[in-house]
């Protein structure tokens, strides 16, 4: 292979292409990021598995999801 030629994996339908030929996603999730409470999401997860809550209540609430913002700080400010 030549140097900076991506490779052509048995799996995929063509050479992987480079990340400036990729498609960007429609939202850009750097802006709001999403993340999961720790501490939530595990006790939710028990509780579906000891039949105390049905699964929907995890995939369409949302619970345990903690809204995000990413702030960049100025150096020397």
């Amino acid at each position: 292979m030549a140097e900076g030629e991506l490779p052509h994996p048995g799996w995929a339908p063509g050479k992987i292409s480079k990340s400036r030929e990729r498609p960007r996603p429609l939202s850009d999730s750097r802006e709001s990021p999403d993340s999961l409470c720790p501490r939530c999401v595990p006790e939710i997860r028990a509780r579906i598995i000891q039949g105390e809550s049905d699964i929907k209540a995890l995939l369409q609430g949302g619970p345990g999801e903690i809204k995000a913002e990413i702030v960049e700080e100025m150096e020397g400010s």
